[in-house]
């Protein structure tokens, strides 16, 4: 691990002049990363700056710096973003420099809030129509199938699986929670999918494809002095699919975090079905997919019972105990297989209705 005294002189080194300050930015912006360090410093040219550390391991090495640092640079040549501008990266020490953000972490969502997270998401869509953006590589985990999707969860519940056998209170979870919503919803969702004609296991056309962050959502954004709001982390940076960009949008973990009303959220959605309505398959994907992404999220969750994960996290900072920890995922993993059960449950005539989105808000909440 690099220390604080090095990743200074690594900063000075980047930038090429000393430096006024420099600390842990947890003391200035409580917006906590677990999976990196994060730094604020001065440099004598009175400009502040972040120092990005990320943690390292053998899954990951590098890779999540160049994606994050390329990803800006290239939505700052090709598209106007409230974003970090990347500086300078280290890909030795494995750290990057980016503008630092005045602001505050979201907390409460007002309808100008969601009036930027599309246009955000708008431009993104934008750029992505550029010839430049076709050689791009595709966001982590990108699913442009529903097939895909089931086989990343099935590919996730194996490797917990074998961890589990260390862990009763995970193997109780997966053995009583996961596995008996499993066959059952894959089934329905490839009865709808029939039903609505629509291909189970057919990539996406390219074009109906996004540049996505991977990890968007309010939970990544700072509001600056003006109220506007800039979004951080692009790690996992790339080419996914619309219908998943917003699915994990709606129902990320860190939403609970947020006050983030049936208002607003009936807002988002109908502004975000008018960007994609020239894919006249998107609305329905999105709903389909969503008790699947809901299934996805259970299984993300509990990524810190895995012994890399848990390393990354304590990199990161984290204060809390292991147990603790595990013990606060598991009962966050149960509230999204109780969305799941509900949804195998409700009936199948309503899923593509506006009450079934709204109820799926509302039990997502609960």
């Amino acid at each position: 691990m690099v220390n604080n005294s090095k990743l200074k002189k690594i900063a000075e080194e980047l930038i090429g002049m000393s430096l006024s300050k420099f600390s842990s930015s947890q003391l200035k912006l409580k917006n906590h990363s677990k999976n990196n360090r994060l730094y604020y410093f001065i440099a004598n040219d009175n400009k502040e700056y972040a120092l990005k550390s990320y943690s390292k391991d053998k899954l990951h090495e590098t890779k999540r710096l160049d994606v994050e640092f390329e990803s800006l640079n290239y939505l700052f040549n090709y598209g106007k973003f409230n974003i970090p501008r990347p500086i300078a990266r280290n890909n030795k020490e494995n750290c990057g420099i980016y503008s630092w953000i005045n602001g505050e972490k979201v907390n409460n969502i007002c309808e100008k809030d969601v009036h930027q997270v599309v246009n955000f998401i708008s431009n993104l869509f934008e750029v992505s129509r550029k010839k430049e953006s076709y050689n791009l590589p595709n966001a982590k985990e990108a699913c442009f199938s529903a097939d895909v999707m089931v086989r990343q969860i099935f590919s996730r519940y194996n490797l917990l699986n074998k961890v589990s056998p260390f862990y009763n209170d995970l193997a109780e979870f997966l053995r009583d929670d996961f596995e008996p919503l499993l066959t059952p919803l894959v089934n329905i969702t490839k009865k709808k999918y029939k039903y609505l004609n629509l291909n189970f296991n057919t990539e996406i056309p390219h074009e109906y494809k996004i540049l996505s962050p991977s990890d968007f959502g309010f939970h990544n954004s700072i509001r600056n002095l003006n109220g506007e709001l800039y979004f951080i982390d692009f790690e996992y940076f790339g080419w996914d699919d619309p219908a998943k960009l917003v699915g994990d949008f709606l129902l990320h973990p860190a939403i609970e975090d947020i006050n983030f009303k049936l208002n607003e959220w009936k807002l988002f959605y109908k502004f975000i079905k008018k960007i994609f309505d020239f894919d006249n398959e998107f609305h329905s994907r999105l709903l389909l997919n969503l008790p699947l992404l809901s299934m996805r999220w259970s299984l993300i969750l509990l990524n810190e019972f895995l012994p890399n994960n848990w390393e990354r996290r304590v990199f990161s900072g984290e204060k809390k105990s292991r147990a603790t920890v595990l013990k606060n995922q598991l009962k966050k993993a149960r509230k999204y297989t109780r969305l799941v059960r509900w949804s195998i449950n409700s009936d199948e005539k309503n899923f593509l209705s506006e009450n079934y989105i709204d109820n799926f808000y509302l039990k997502s909440f609960n």
